[in-house]
């Protein structure tokens, strides 16, 4: 959907390398290197400043990268629909949402603003809450009541973006607009002595949930999103998708008898 030189990937300074051999020579000027963990307000608007500074009329789509879906095209269906209704209204935020089937404690929920019956695949809702890892039963009542999985895939103008952290915090902005401003060979250095000092915040828990103009896209379960973010969910993963590794493995393996890639302990 988007090419290259559209296209920001945020990593740590320590992962520049791994970074820039998995991307290779044809993103390698998309990547943005933060040098410390600041939270993911400055993660976020660290690129997205950058991309301002190219087009100040871009529209941003955030993905995080230890997610995983099984249907791209839906996905992308999804991620148009989005961009489509932040054109027709600037000031909108569109946030990814997918029909919980299970009622997962250890995920982020959308409580969407929606009527009886209105459940149709790629709606766009307005929020009416979030729910942050309920327990058990609030859980459940919330699979009940048609609340969404939050996938924190989030679109909207760089602008607006902006403008949302800056209202909660000033000194972020003010701090990544003096680095945006650097010439690219300045930017690192600023990064390493000033980035540390920078406010440490909660996109999601800090900025979004300060937003009034913020909707939810609804994906239907067939989506299979999934978030990695711990052990058990991405060797669940693996397994799911073991027939594509198994023949990894093995064709690896009729190169090179003992790859370095494999890890015994996966199928």
């Amino acid at each position: 959907m988007v090419p290259p030189a559209r296209t920001r990937v945020i990593v740590h300074t320590a992962h520049r390398d791994l970074a820039r051999e998995q991307m290779g020579t044809t993103w390698g000027n998309s990547l943005v290197l933060q040098p410390a963990d600041r939270g993911t307000a400055a993660g976020i608007l660290l690129p997205v400043l950058d991309v301002y500074q190219s087009d100040h009329s871009a529209v941003v789509v955030v993905l995080p990268s230890d997610h995983a879906v099984s249907d791209c095209e839906l996905f992308t269906a999804g991620i148009r629909k989005a961009i489509w209704a932040v054109e027709r209204e600037p000031g909108l935020l569109v946030l990814g949402g997918v029909a919980g089937d299970t009622p997962q404690t250890d995920y982020g929920w959308i409580v969407p603003e929606r009527g009886p019956g209105m459940h149709e695949p790629l709606t766009v809702h307005r929020v009416r809450r979030f729910v942050e890892k309920p327990l058990l039963l609030q859980a459940q009542a919330l699979l009940q009541e048609g609340a969404l999985w939050n996938t924190f895939v989030l679109v909207g103008r760089a602008r607006t973006i902006i403008e949302l952290v800056g209202q909660q915090y000033p000194a972020l902005t003010a701090g990544l607009f003096d680095y945006v401003t650097l010439e690219p060979g300045e930017r690192e250095g600023w990064l390493a002595a000033n980035f540390s000092g920078l406010p440490c915040a909660d996109f999601s828990a800090d900025v979004l949930e300060s937003c009034g103009n913020l909707a939810v896209l609804e994906w239907p379960p067939s989506l299979g999103w999934v978030d990695l973010g711990t052990p058990e969910r991405l060797i669940n993963w693996l397994n799911d998708v073991g027939e594509v590794h198994q023949q990894y493995v093995w064709e690896d393996a009729a190169r090179d008898p003992t790859p370095s890639g494999v890890c015994p302990s996966m199928p």
